[in-house]
């Protein structure tokens, strides 16, 4: 899942088949446990789209308990020599039972609020 601004949403409707990564508001990706993209999910991605100055990243896992990472560029981050790095903090950790409220900085922000529970009912 991901979250564009109005003006990329558009222009899809016009014909625009690609979109640059740095369009990008949100990425949200589900882990596979065990399988050969849960370290993709965790590790490279969390470098690559913080690279792209993507805002926000969610790590939605299913296993053992429904839970969602978020995960929003720190843009104070810098490594030894000072430069800026743009990498991930942890923003907040939602399990099953709680609620997950995030606000998305877009055109017109929204804040999504659920229950982790809600991904696995039926």
């Amino acid at each position: 899942m991901f979250v564009v601004p109005e003006h990329v949403y558009h222009a899809w409707h016009d014909g625009v088949t690609t979109t640059s990564g740095q369009d990008l508001l949100l990425v949200a990706e589900v882990v596979s446990p065990g399988s050969s993209t849960e370290r993709t999910d965790r590790v490279r991605k969390l470098r690559e789209y913080a690279e792209l100055n993507i805002p926000q990243y969610w790590i939605v896992d299913y296993t053992p308990t429904p839970k969602v990472e978020v995960y929003v560029l720190d843009d104070n981050e810098t490594d030894p020599a000072g430069n800026r790095t743009g990498a991930y903090r942890l923003h907040l950790s939602v399990e099953a039972g709680n609620t997950l409220e995030v606000t998305v900085d877009a055109d017109k922000p929204f804040t999504v609020r659920f229950d982790p529970q809600v991904l696995t009912a039926r």
